[in-house]
């Protein structure tokens, strides 16, 4: 039975795979999420506008109009803080990607490397095998043979 000798390095690139792949996912899910909050607060800016168009139509007070004036300029200040978490997630989610291809990579060369020696093992253990059967055949043809000679002398004797 073929035992590689790099099991532990192999398992243990394995594990690191997953592990990236793991985090990935939690950054893509995280990302997603982040990105739904920001169309929310671009959705909440975009109706703010809208009822602060409606209510200049009606003639608001100066203190009104600056309460909305306020809340776009704290949505906008928000939607900008949001784009940069969602930026620095998205390099995030990038330097995880790049890490995942490197790790699979590393991966991939160890499992090469074991299939190799596998390979090579079996080559091996089927010269063996061919061997031991060849070595059977010809100590089965000498033992025939010796016992044709044996038989040969023993009729030969009784004639």
């Amino acid at each position: 039975m073929y035992r590689f000798p790099l099991e532990s390095v192999l398992v243990h690139r394995q594990f690191i795979v997953e592990t990236i792949q793991k985090d990935l996912a939690e950054t893509e899910i995280r990302l997603m999420s982040e990105k739904k909050a920001l169309s929310a607060l671009e959705q909440k800016a975009s109706e703010c506008a809208r009822d602060l168009d409606r209510q200049r139509e009606k003639e608001m007070s100066p203190p009104e109009n600056r309460l909305y004036i306020d809340y776009l300029n704290r949505l906008e200040d928000e939607t900008r803080e949001q784009a940069k978490r969602i930026a620095l997630l998205e390099k995030k989610r990038d330097a995880k990607r790049e890490a995942l291809g490197e790790a699979m990579k590393k991966q991939k060369t160890m499992e090469r490397l074991k299939e190799k020696g596998r390979l090579e093992y079996e080559r091996e253990e089927t010269g063996r095998e061919r061997a031991a059967m060849s070595e059977v055949a010809v100590n089965r043809f000498a033992l025939r043979k010796h016992e044709q000679q044996a038989e040969n002398r023993s009729n030969g004797v009784s004639k």
